[in-house]
């Protein structure tokens, strides 16, 4: 019990830790005096906006338990699927009948899961998309990211593309990544071919240029994401023949500032919403619902 407290409760330090710096960030900012002035969190800050930022900071803290909860889960059952020499984390090829009418025009989707984490994460989203019709979806892992950087962990998702389309006989995939997976997929199209092999690239709080808070990072793929970095500035543009969506929120605390989110180019489409951390990016049914918006884009 006494674990399991201390875990808790070293998890929303860590949250308020984060969320403080971000506060530190945007309330020094430009664009914070345009909207506020001389107010602060300590004096008479609109109380409308106040409220809302208690509340989905609240809502946050449970995401975070429910990812890590989500992260256990998927440990235990890579055990488990290790001890009986099979893969459970890949939906094997569908046959005509199990893929349906509705997916039957759908390309498969590849899940990239976001930094220090497992594709487990991302099991809420992928549920919603078999309901809605996508039934070929791949879930990756490419732990642990502290070990190599970013191109290395492209490298091999160049070789899980393969496998996929050889799998699927499908000419294409599409592409939904969380935070650092959106990079890893990034280096992938501009540097490894991917370019042609990808039609539709959805990110959900990828740090396309960067982020302050990686200026902590000791790892190297943390390193790749701090701004101005080497990788960063080779990483190059999308490719207009790719429709690209960048989903992001203003609550974002660990991609700092958030406007890191933002990416220009031929095709890309930047979705901002607010009061969702980033955590709850990978659990909130608006931002599923723009994910599937980006995943059904001509």
């Amino acid at each position: 019990m006494f674990i399991i407290t201390s875990l808790l409760f070293l998890l929303f330090i860590s949250l308020i830790l984060v969320y403080g710096i971000r506060w530190f960030v945007i309330s020094n900012s430009t664009d914070y005096y345009k909207r506020f002035g001389e107010s602060t969190i300590f004096t008479n800050l609109h109380k409308k906006e106040g409220l809302r930022a208690l509340w989905a900071f609240i809502v946050e803290y449970i995401y975070y338990l429910l990812h890590l909860l989500m992260i256990i889960i998927d440990y235990i059952v890579s055990i488990y699927s290790y001890l009986l020499k099979r893969s459970t984390k890949d939906i094997p090829p569908l046959s005509q009948q199990e893929k349906g009418i509705e997916s039957k025009d759908k390309n498969p989707i590849i899940m990239i899961h976001g930094y220090m984490v497992r594709a487990g994460t991302m099991w809420v989203i992928k549920r919603r998309l078999i309901s809605d019709g996508w039934k070929e979806i791949y879930m990756w892992d490419y732990i642990p990211p502290y070990k190599e950087g970013i191109p290395y962990y492209a490298q091999r998702l160049k070789e899980k593309v393969n496998e996929i389309l050889e799998r699927s006989g499908a000419e294409k995939v599409d592409m939904v990544c969380h935070s650092m997976g959106g990079l890893v997929a990034r280096h992938y199209i501009s540097h490894l071919g991917g370019d042609i092999k990808v039609k539709r690239l959805v990110t959900i709080g990828t740090p396309h240029n960067g982020s302050g808070l990686w200026s902590f990072s000791i790892g190297r793929s943390g390193k790749d994401m701090r701004p101005g970095s080497e990788f960063l500035m080779k990483l190059g543009s999308i490719p207009p023949g790719i429709l690209t969506t960048s989903i992001y929120t203003t609550f974002d605390e660990l991609v700092i500032p958030y406007q890191s989110c933002k990416i220009e180019g031929e095709g890309v489409i930047n979705r901002e919403e607010g009061y969702i951390g980033h955590a709850g990016l990978l659990f909130s049914k608006r931002i599923y619902n723009l994910i599937k918006e980006g995943l059904s884009r001509e």
